[in-house]
């Protein structure tokens, strides 16, 4: 019954939401990350990417919400981390996040619970 729920709530990124997003990620506010290096984070072709930019398709249910907690690491981070550390943020591996990139945790809501905690654990300074 949940993922008829889910299913109802399903709205995918605009076309401009994908290259903003790429725009948040990239070093340079005026340059966005490469869809290669955008699909890289997501897990699918950078063709993928280029036709959801293009308006060809929109992401899935599964892409979108990857995008969807992405973005919601993003609002989180804020500016704990510089832009040109963003990157390399989501793509090392992190101890407190039992040696998982961020990337990778993007999965699931689970994961997303873990990497906002640590996020808000470093804003505070209180590690558990």
């Amino acid at each position: 019954m949940p993922e008829t729920k889910k299913a109802l709530n399903y709205v995918p990124p605009s076309p401009s939401q994908i290259l903003s997003i790429r725009l948040r990620l990239s070093p340079n506010p005026k340059e966005p990350i490469t869809q290669e290096k955008m699909a890289e984070i997501l897990g699918v072709k950078p063709t993928t990417v280029q036709d959801w930019e293009n308006g060809r398709y929109s992401p899935r249910e599964r892409n979108a919400e990857k995008i969807r907690r992405l973005v919601m690491i993003l609002d989180c981070l804020g500016n704990l981390i510089k832009r040109e550390h963003r990157m390399k943020f989501l793509m090392t591996n992190h101890p407190l996040l039992y040696n998982q990139r961020p990337i990778d945790l993007l999965d699931s809501d689970e994961g997303l619970s873990r990497i906002i905690e640590q996020i808000t654990s470093a804003k505070t300074g209180s590690f558990a």
